[in-house]
């Protein structure tokens, strides 16, 4: 939604970061210190789990071109929720915790979007069973707080059914 002359105010802000094959970009715990965009190639979402050797390691999620991610660790304050590799390689664009701050803070409607895409794929990984639920339940009761009762309703709606909605909505 920005129009050229923001897109030109935040270019100064973005960095290339190249991944090449096999290459782990951050791991679950790590400090959250910026959000990236997907230029291109791709990056796998991965499962870390202590309790379920089966699913440690395994992709939960595949991000492609035009798909941003890091926003969940920056929204929340604290550490990396995922582990990111990439398969075959990727170019990143890169955009630092203090930047993506000044973006959200001078927007709001680039706040709302970022906040809405949180709590999607919190409640996705949560209703997916995914590892480490403790975290994802977390990340989207934050973000509950910051979206109208309107969407939150309809997310819990098309989150369906499974085990993680029940940690949100106790």
């Amino acid at each position: 939604h920005l129009p050229a002359e923001a897109i030109e105010q935040i270019l100064p802000s973005v960095r290339n970061h190249r991944l090449n094959a096999g290459e782990v970009l951050f791991r679950v715990g790590d400090r959250a210190d910026a959000l990236y965009i997907v230029a291109r190639g791709s990056v796998e979402v991965v499962a870390e789990s202590d309790v379920d050797a089966e699913r440690a390691g395994a992709p939960i999620a595949e991000l492609g071109p035009g798909m941003a991610f890091g926003e969940m660790g920056l929204i929340g304050r604290g550490a990396r929720t995922a582990t990111i590799r990439t398969v075959t390689g990727a170019d990143l664009l890169e955009i630092e915790r203090e930047d993506f701050n000044a973006l959200i803070a001078d927007d709001p409607i680039m706040a709302r979007a970022v906040q809405h895409l949180s709590h999607k794929r919190a409640i996705r990984n949560l209703s997916a069973g995914g590892s480490t639920p403790s975290t994802w339940a977390r990340v989207a009761t934050q973000s509950l707080e910051h979206i109208s009762r309107a969407e939150a309703n309809k997310l819990l709606r098309e989150a369906g059914k499974g085990a993680g909605m029940a940690i949100v909505l106790g």
